[in-house]
C-alpha cells in the first residue's frame, strides 16, 4: 500500500483574508486605531496612522466641524455656589482633518477662537442657549447645539 503524499511543511498555510492592511510610515507599521485611542497610544510611544491626508494624494474632503460636547437638548442645573471654572460647561469639537482653528459661537455671538483638540470651557448663565462652532478660514459650520442652564 503506497502512502499519500503529504503536504510539505514548508507549503504557505491558507491566510485569512485581512480587511484592512496596516498603514506603512517611514518603512515601519503604524496602528490605525480609532481616534478615543490616540492617548493612550501616545502614553505607550506607539506610532499610529496620520490622521491628515498627505497634500501628495491631492485635495482632502473637508468635513464640517461636529460638536462633541455638550450634547443636543440637554439641561443642566446651575449651582451659584460652584467656583465659576468648575460651573463652565465643556465645549468640545471634532475637525477632520484637524489644523485649521475653530470658533465658538453662543447665541450668535463669539465666544473663543481655538486650535486642535478643540476645547474650552466657558460659563453660561441660566436660559436656554444655542452653541456653534465653524470654522475660522473656511465656511463650514456645525449643526448648533441647543442647551439650557436651569437654576
Amino acid at each position: 500500500m503506497r502512502d499519500r503524499p503529504r503536504a510539505s511543511p514548508l507549503a504557505p498555510a491558507r491566510q485569512p483574508r485581512i480587511e484592512r492592511q496596516p498603514t506603512v510610515s517611514a518603512g515601519s507599521a503604524a496602528l490605525d486605531l480609532p481616534e478615543v485611542y490616540d492617548s493612550w497610544a501616545r502614553e505607550r510611544h506607539l506610532e499610529t496612522a496620520p490622521r491628515q491626508s498627505s497634500p501628495l494624494c491631492g485635495p482632502a474632503e473637508r468635513e464640517r466641524p461636529t460638536i462633541t460636547e455638550p450634547g443636543a437638548a440637554l439641561r443642566y442645573l446651575f449651582d451659584p455656589d460652584s467656583p465659576a471654572d468648575s460651573a463652565a460647561l465643556r465645549l468640545s469639537a471634532r475637525v477632520d482633518p484637524p489644523g485649521e482653528e475653530l470658533v465658538w459661537e453662543v447665541d450668535g455671538v463669539p465666544v473663543a477662537k481655538v486650535g486642535y483638540p478643540y476645547t474650552i470651557r466657558h460659563l453660561l448663565p441660566p436660559g436656554r442657549h444655542t452653541i456653534a462652532a465653524h470654522m475660522a478660514r473656511r465656511s463650514e459650520v456645525s449643526r448648533p447645539v441647543t442647551v439650557e442652564i436651569a437654576n
